[in-house]
């Protein structure tokens, strides 16, 4: 099985590495890997994240400022008829209730924004039809998809007003605010909670919950529950749970109103038109690799690698630890939607030696396979899973002493039949229809992911391109400090002296920006094409573990049925060893046929929730690009500042007006 890091698709992997936020405040303070005694990394390769050390510049990690800053708000009322009049009217923290900033922080902003799924979930538990959630969207949200808290607390008005059965309305938000007393609006009780729109986007359990299977209450007549018919609406609920919840516990997703024209956010070729509610995913849980200093062993040697999650502790593991357990979810998962693997290389003392490049690239494919595993609603349950993220001593020793199952999964699930009536009935036409893109898709996403990397990388061989230039201008001045010169020639070396700092810091914020943009822009968009990937890696399981012999066995049972009416009506009975054996073999067939019958329909619906499951996962594209666009503008605003600061220093220096006297 090839991987997507094979040739081109994983080509220019370099750049700094991103600690846990959530977990650790710096590398400096808490890393596992910095030596505690100076505070040095001790791990080779990418362990320093960069700093920020300019004014004006924002490290990825930290608390951004704002990419637009807030208006104050008016005292006197502004009517908002125009779009340009709407900030002048809305609530902000001065006069909004406590929930209103208790949602606004429960809806796990990013950079003073919070994205359209999150506004979704929370109009979705105030109990509203979806036209009016669409319609409060629409008012509530600018074009641009970046919602700030104002934006926030304008679609919490309105989903009040919509409770009460008012006016849905900018002017009824202003009157609102004119009159300094806000609606409050009644949400679901899972909603009130400081985690309630946290839950969707990182849950973890106590208990093993059921692997995620959206559910479908549909109309007696239709017989297609994600069709495009109007016969009443389509109920998705699935199964991601709250923090520490148990396992009854399911995530349950909003009616969708099969009558709305606002777009179909699958396509029509696939899903029938229809679209899921509630389907943008939150946040994603994160994991860390890094690399030992050294190698082990004796004649082979082989990299370790360090891994921490965010609830778990670090450990040990080697590559073939992860080629055993994709091994073990691919007999136990088959059609699930599982990520590839990093290619293999061996490493031969004297012979052939595993490059720097080709190791970052591994680390970084191994931790887009970890992050897949660990937010896959299904894989990230799997008792071997949390064996890998949490037994302390090696796997191999563990592996010895601990007999482990690699049953499939179809033979311990059996689906419910709600389950069962949730798969459309022209499924293998959309999953055909569906295949015959992937190739096209993952083509078009390694181009767009390849040329960001490329254009990462010329901003980096630029930033060293400007570090160059300041040592040279360094160098020429104090060589000509060195011997007499005119005095006149003091302002030119003032000059070159300021234009060399300038470039220094220029310098320093273009190769921010570049790590910054390898960071986080081609990461998300390689984990983006991995899907396509997986999917065409799914599709190939599909096509060939699928296939049964159920034919087979019904024509064997009919056969075994006709011998024993022969036998039966035949002049001289059959003996009793005989009966016994032919009856035998009818109910163990009959068993088989149940069995693989069970295991079709439950191959049927696995197929259909990991397409949904795929197509969920592409939502977190969105908040992929709104991020590369803000990086971009704050990084380009820095850089404007920089090269006015320089031209600020030259005019302080050498004022205008001076001329030289020949």
């Amino acid at each position: 099985m090839s991987g997507p890091l094979g040739n081109d698709n994983g080509e220019g992997d370099i750049d700094t590495a991103r600690p846990i936020s959530a977990r650790q405040g710096s590398w400096a303070d808490s890393s596992p890997w910095v030596n505690t005694m100076t505070g040095t990394p001790t791990a080779r390769r990418t362990l320093a994240t960069t700093t920020t050390s300019s004014v004006g510049s924002t490290h990825v990690y930290e608390e951004p400022h704002p990419a637009i800053p807030l208006l104050s708000r008016s005292k006197s009322v502004v009517k908002c008829d125009h779009q340009s009049a709407y900030l002048m009217c809305t609530p902000d923290d001065s006069n909004a209730p406590p929930l209103y900033l208790h949602a606004w922080r429960g809806a796990q902003p990013v950079r003073d924004t919070v994205s359209l799924g999150a506004v979704t979930r929370v109009l979705s538990s105030g109990g509203i039809k979806q036209a009016s959630i669409d319609k409060i969207v629409s008012l509530a949200t600018p074009s641009s998809g970046i919602i700030t808290k104002r934006e926030f607390y304008t679609s919490l008005v309105l989903l009040a007003h919509a409770q009460l059965h008012r006016e849905i309305s900018l002017q009824a938000v202003a009157r609102a605010v004119e009159v300094g007393s806000l609606p409050i609006p009644t949400l679901s009780s899972s909603s009130a909670s400081s985690a309630a729109y946290s839950a969707p986007s990182s849950p973890t359990f106590t208990t093993l919950p059921p692997a995620y299977h959206p559910t479908t209450s549909i109309s007696s007549t239709n017989d297609d529950p994600w069709g495009t018919g109007t016969s009443g609406s389509v109920a998705v609920k699935g199964s991601g749970g709250q923090l520490h919840t148990s396992m009854s516990a399911s995530r349950h997703f909003p009616p969708v109103d099969e009558d709305d024209d606002n777009g179909h956010a699958f396509g029509e070729n696939l899903l029938g038109g229809t679209s899921l509610g509630e389907w943008a995913l939150g946040k994603q849980q994160k994991v860390e690799v890094r690399m030992r200093d050294e190698l082990k062993g004796l004649v082979f040697k082989h990299t370790i690698w360090f891994i921490a999650t965010e609830r778990g502790a670090m450990v040990e593991r080697r590559y073939s630890d992860f080629v055993w357990l994709h091994d073990c979810l691919v007999r136990r998962y088959p059609f699930r939607l599982l990520p590839v693997l990093p290619p293999k290389q061996v490493h031969i003392p004297g012979y052939m030696a595993v490059d720097e490049l080709f190791l970052e690239r591994r680390r970084r494919g191994l931790e887009r396979f970890l992050v897949a595993i660990l937010n896959h609603p299904t894989l990230k349950h799997d008792h071997l899973v949390r064996i890998f993220h949490n037994e302390q001593s090696e796997l191999s020793a563990w592996r010895k002493n601990n007999p482990i199952s690699l049953e499939e999964e179809s033979t311990s699930r059996i689906l419910t039949s709600e389950e069962e009536m949730s798969v459309p009935s022209d499924l293998e036409e959309r999953l055909t229809n569906f295949r015959a893109r992937i190739i096209p898709l993952v083509e078009h996403w390694t181009r767009v992911t390849t040329t960001i990397d490329r254009i990462a990388h010329r901003r980096q061989n630029q930033a060293a391109e400007y570090e160059r230039i300041t040592e040279a201008l360094s160098g020429a001045v104090e060589c000509e400090r060195t011997g007499w010169r005119p005095v006149e020639c003091e302002n030119v070396e003032a000059d070159v002296v300021k234009v060399a700092g300038g470039l220094r810091a220029v310098a320093g914020r273009v190769r921010q920006g570049a790590d910054e943009q390898l960071e986080t822009t081609v990461e998300e968009l390689k984990r983006h094409r991995e899907l396509y990937v997986n999917m065409k890696e799914l599709f190939t399981r599909y096509i060939h573990l699928s296939a049964d012999n159920v034919d087979k066995l019904k024509r064997r049972v009919e056969t075994n049925m006709k011998k024993l009416e022969t036998f039966r009506d035949a002049a001289t009975p059959l003996g009793p060893a005989e009966f016994d054996k032919l009856s035998h073999s009818i109910s163990t067939d009959q068993r088989s046929i149940e069995l693989l019958l069970r295991r079709r329909s439950f191959i049927r619906w696995c197929m259909w929730q990991e397409v949904l499951w795929m197509f969920r996962s592409t939502s977190l594209l969105s908040t992929a690009t709104r991020e590369w666009v803000t990086n971009e503008v704050v990084g380009a605003e820095n850089l404007r500042v920089r090269w006015e600061e320089l031209q600020e220093g030259l005019d302080n220096v050498l004022p205008r007006g001076v001329v030289n006297e020949e």
